[in-house]
């Protein structure tokens, strides 16, 4: 694996603290961190392959 670059850490630095103030300024920013940090699941009768993104 190879090392990131001090430019590549200081841009992702610059992101992570823009996506987190904007977590924090939202209006229901409980709600919001509580949906990003659940995984992933299908309920019954979803089917992964009628999915659209």
């Amino acid at each position: 694996k190879t090392p990131l670059s001090a430019e590549r850490r200081e841009a992702q630095s610059t992101t992570d603290v823009a996506v987190l103030n904007a977590i924090k300024a939202h209006a229901d920013s409980r709600l919001l961190r509580r949906y990003l940090k659940s995984r992933f699941q299908l309920w019954n009768g979803v089917l992964p392959h009628k999915l659209k993104f």
